[in-house]
């Protein structure tokens, strides 16, 4: 068998999603909308940087965003275009998939390699427009690569800043819950496979979340600060507040037993 190193250098991987916060709790994310955008940071070896607004979406069945097919190239072989990747995003009501796609034209029948651009950050920033209350988030990875992660593909001073930034493809690290939104850092993962000349391969990264409304005051854990946050907005509630966790427009005592039954640390 053959080994040829194909390095994806290309900015639709990251996306970054910005939205505006209302204040209005949630259990999960269905019919939410956010803002998505596209982001990677230079490195000593693909200089400047990129970020790409791909529009507004809102959370319903099926894929939200597809983006363009983009070229692969053989950076082991002067550049040459060997092939195409695309990404795509769905969001459901508790979970995040991005899915990659691609297909290799030049290589056949070989261990080949698909690399993408290792540095600070090659991802997804997610911002909510409203407030889905996520207390931890988990991810798995499927598909067709054999293996995932640092595959020594290169040498000196480049395989040195490549092994500067490999951490695990599919540690829960890689995803960070912030007061806006969600970041997900893909960089740095390579993925090696079984290629066959005109096969579409595909990978999919899941991140699954769990949810705690009940703790309003965003510390991890349902407790004495939170009740007396309900207590204090106990009434109509005709503008949405946090503390209304049935949504139905006011505080009373649903709202106080649903805090009740979460008590403790949030999931």
């Amino acid at each position: 068998m053959t080994k040829k190193e194909i390095l994806k250098f290309g900015p639709a991987l990251g996306l970054t999603v910005a939205l505006a916060i209302c204040s209005t709790a949630t259990a999960d994310l269905s019919g939410m909308s956010f803002n998505m955008v596209s982001q990677y940071t230079g490195s000593p070896y693909w200089e400047g940087e990129g970020i790409y607004d791909l529009g507004d979406f809102t959370v319903s069945n099926g894929t939200e965003w597809v983006g363009p097919q983009e070229n692969v190239y053989d950076f082991a072989n002067g550049g040459v275009v060997v092939g195409w990747i695309q990404h795509s995003f769905d969001i459901g009501a508790d979970y995040v998939e991005m899915t990659t796609t691609w297909m290799n034209l030049e290589v056949g029948d070989a261990w080949t390699f698909l690399s993408l651009l290792p540095g600070e950050f090659y991802g997804y920033h997610i911002h909510w427009v409203g407030d889905p209350d996520i207390a931890s988030a988990s991810l798995s990875v499927t598909g067709n690569p054999i293996n995932m992660g640092d595959l020594n593909l290169y040498q000196g001073k480049m395989e040195a800043w490549v092994d500067s930034f490999i951490f695990d493809p599919q540690s829960d690290d890689r995803i960070t819950i912030n007061d806006v939104g969600l970041d997900i850092n893909m960089q740095g993962i390579a993925w090696e496979y079984t290629n066959i000349a005109g096969n579409e391969y595909s990978q999919t990264s899941r991140i699954e979340f769990t949810f705690c409304a009940s703790d309003l005051d965003g510390d991890g854990e349902v407790k004495v600060a939170d009740l007396l946050l309900l207590i204090g907005a106990w009434g109509d509630c005709p503008i949405p507040c946090a503390a209304d966790l049935d949504g139905d427009n006011d505080v009373d005592v649903a709202d106080l037993l649903t805090l009740i039954a979460a008590w403790g640390a949030c999931p």
